[in-house]
């Protein structure tokens, strides 16, 4: 619309001019013709042009420039129509997140209006103690709650005026598949959402997780990829030791200590990796709680490469591995 107002003034101002020139141009013809007639000019021959002459160059100037100007505003309706899918895909990825967002927070209120959280007390090996909250919107002296997962009930005290809490050691790799929080009040029993997540470990662990631009260098020959990436974690205070290492077809190429780049989250750049090959970062952490995290991430893949998980303890044993 912005661009429509000033190409439609162009357009009238050109209608204008040529009106005027078509005019200036017949006043001047018509005044040498009564010249001739009153017998004051002497000779058909003159430097102003045939009206009808004019008209036909005028009218195609104007095609010209309409033509011209129509060019560069369809050019530009294309480049706007071409860029929509970017737009569009960039305004439904900042929607899903605040929906993801809006969800979250509407999990932790079930309808009796219970807000939810956790906290870790300790770990050690495949253990873990935790805290666990509810806050209740209504509530009584009578009212009993419970946190029940997987099957295991644990009861809730009243800490302070609808706060319930309770303590307990749980399996820090299990999958959760059950989880509710049982209100008993008057006699009758209603269930509510936990907000606890199905597996623990992901929002427990220093897991990293990845942001990757891709830049293709230009070659006739053998185009090459070039690029950097982000590795962010949820608590990097928790984090030891960082190194990454880089994988092409299977083959490590080089390694480096990441720790810094990994806690600040910083970009980390590469560069020639040729066309049609897996590129693969493994990226391995040392937990202050003991644990080895070895993530295989790949950056790009021609189609052997897979994403995998491994957690280990200090000795080597093996506490939790996914592949995808």
């Amino acid at each position: 619309m912005s661009f429509a107002i000033p190409v439609f003034i162009i357009l009238l101002a050109v209608a204008i001019l040529a009106g005027l020139i078509i005019f200036t141009c017949v006043r001047a013809y018509n005044k040498r013709l009564d010249r001739i007639t009153k017998g004051e000019v002497h000779g058909t021959h003159s430097r102003i042009p045939d009206p009808s002459a004019v008209t036909t160059a005028v009218f195609r100037i104007i095609i010209t420039v309409v033509v011209f100007i129509s060019f560069i505003f369809i050019s530009s309706i294309y480049g706007r129509v071409y860029s929509l899918p970017d737009r569009l895909e960039s305004e439904m990825h900042s929607l899903n997140i605040r929906i993801s967002e809006l969800n979250d927070k509407v999990e932790k209120i079930g309808r009796n209006g219970s807000e939810t959280s956790y906290e870790i007390k300790d770990i050690s090996g495949n253990r873990v103690k935790l805290r666990y909250e509810a806050e209740l919107r209504s509530f009584s002296d009578d009212t009993q709650v419970t946190l029940r997962l997987n099957g295991a009930d644990y009861p809730m005290k009243q800490d302070s005026a609808g706060i319930f809490g309770a303590e307990f050691e749980t399996d820090l790799f299990a999958h959760y598949s059950e989880s509710q929080i049982l209100i008993r009040e008057n006699g009758r029993t209603t269930v509510e959402e936990t907000g606890f997540p199905e597996e623990l470990f992901w929002d427990v662990l220093p897991l990293p997780q990845l942001t990757n631009t891709v830049r293709e260098d230009s070659s006739f020959f053998s185009p090459k990829y070039s690029g950097e990436y982000i590795l962010t974690v949820n608590d990097p205070s928790g984090i030891k030791t960082a190194a990454v290492t880089n994988i092409i077809d299977g083959k490590e190429t080089g390694s480096f200590d990441a720790l810094d780049k990994i806690v600040n989250g910083l970009p980390i750049s590469y560069s020639d990796i040729p066309d049609g090959k897996d590129f693969v970062i493994r990226i391995v952490i040392g937990t202050e709680s003991g644990y080895v995290i070895t993530y295989d991430m790949p950056l790009f893949t021609a189609g052997e490469a897979s994403e995998t998980l491994k957690i280990e303890d200090q000795q080597g044993g093996l506490l939790y591995k996914l592949e995808k």
